[in-house]
């Protein structure tokens, strides 16, 4: 007897349940170290046809199953990385905004600078500011 085209489903290619295809064991795990490349270097530029290629899982079972897992596509996440890793050089370091976007992954300051703005409501300039701000007030209730 030929071993099952889908050992997860009983031998039965697998449904649709509202819409949305299952995600078996393998693929999980594909996409738990898609997550993991991605968080280990937030500011690489990854593609999803690279990344499924890297892991040997179809780029359309990765996009949609890695919204399944982790209720966020894999670019958005990409982008609350890089965002993260800007507000902390922002607040704890005085480099220039050029070296701060090329940093964080981006080629130009005035992209980051929109990025930044549309996903915090200030640039980054002024986050910059109220950040420091907030440190030196907290560093004065504590020297208190």
């Amino acid at each position: 007897m030929a071993p099952s085209t889908y050992p997860d489903n009983n031998g039965k290619e697998p449904t649709k349940t509202n819409g949305i295809l299952p995600v078996n064991n393998y693929d999980r795990q594909s996409i738990v170290h898609v997550y993991n490349l991605i968080t280990k270097d937030p500011t690489r530029k990854f593609t999803t046809e690279a990344l499924a290629l890297a892991v040997g899982i179809n780029r359309n079972k990765l996009h949609y199953g890695f919204k399944q897992v982790y209720g966020t596509t894999i670019h958005a996440l990409q982008i609350a990385l890089r965002m993260k890793k800007a507000q902390t050089l922002l607040a704890t370091t005085q480099q220039p905004l050029k070296t701060i976007a090329t940093t964080v992954g981006y080629s130009n300051s005035s992209d980051f600078g929109y990025a930044f703005k549309k996903r915090f409501g200030l640039t980054p300039t002024a986050y910059r500011k109220q950040a420091s701000t907030t440190y030196m007030e907290s560093n004065d209730h504590e020297a208190a």
